[in-house]
């Protein structure tokens, strides 16, 4: 059991039972993203999960950042009179871009929750999952329009399949917050739960799954996500769009 269980800066990891175990972030994960050590860490992870054929499902934890937009705005605010190193920016952008990729491509079934703030870029990442949950409490931020950006993390690839293009803009473009219960009637979540019962929820879903044949979850997973097979360029795409806004200086709307 001690290969699954990781204690680090970013995330922690550890098994539930013989067929589940869990990836938590840590609060401010986002904003430390450029953490290289860490990072490998989270894909070896994922690595072992994928190969262990005892594991059944994944239920992966986003943390709520307690000031949510305004310390996302902060931080690239200090970046930018910092001077905006981009290769900083490519690290970043690079993590989450592996950890969505490794994520959707996951070979068990994957649910993920979260609570409180939710900058867009978790959310991104609830997208490549399987399954979401979200407790009532949780309000999905979107502080990059404030700073002249879009979310990392492949929205623009995900929210269009699940809503349109259209809504896509209105969603993605909007500087307002997104209730868990309005995600959930735009079919972004699958479920709205109290917060004292979300990690109970969790792992009943995954225990729900994990029963199934993993064959049948297998080959579920491998049609469904078919149409993921240019997810990493897309990525890829994602990452020199948002890096030109960085070289043309437009982040804060300051025009290049």
């Amino acid at each position: 059991m001690g290969q699954f269980e990781i204690a680090c800066e970013t995330f922690t990891t550890s098994r539930h039972n013989d067929t589940i175990v869990a990836l938590r972030f840590q609060p401010h994960f986002l904003l430390r993203t450029a953490n290289l050590k860490d990072r490998d860490k989270a894909l070896d992870f994922l690595e072992r999960v994928s190969a262990d054929q005892s594991i059944r499902a994944l239920v992966v934890a986003g943390s709520p950042d307690a000031k949510g937009r305004e310390e996302f705005i902060d931080f690239f605010r200090q970046f930018r009179a910092s001077g905006m190193d981009p290769a900083l920016v490519h690290r970043m952008y690079n993590v989450i871009s592996q950890l969505v990729l490794r994520l959707a491509e996951m070979n068990k079934f994957v649910v993920y929750i979260n609570s409180g703030r939710v900058l867009a870029s978790f959310l991104n990442i609830g997208l490549a999952c399987d399954y979401r949950i979200l407790a009532e409490d949780a309000l999905i931020q979107n502080p990059c329009v404030d700073v002249g950006l879009i979310a990392k993390g492949g929205g623009a690839y995900f929210i269009p399949k699940l809503i349109g293009r259209a809504k896509t803009y209105e969603i993605m473009l909007s500087k307002g917050d997104l209730s868990a219960h309005e995600a959930r009637e735009l079919g972004l979540v699958n479920e709205v739960v109290p917060f004292a019962d979300l990690e109970r929820a969790a792992f009943a879903r995954a225990e729900e799954f994990s029963e199934r044949p993993m064959s049948s979850v297998a080959a579920l997973k491998a049609l469904l996500n078919f149409s993921y097979q240019d997810l990493q360029a897309y990525l890829e795409y994602e990452n020199e769009v948002l890096l030109r806004s960085f070289s043309l200086g437009n982040i804060f709307g300051k025009a290049g």
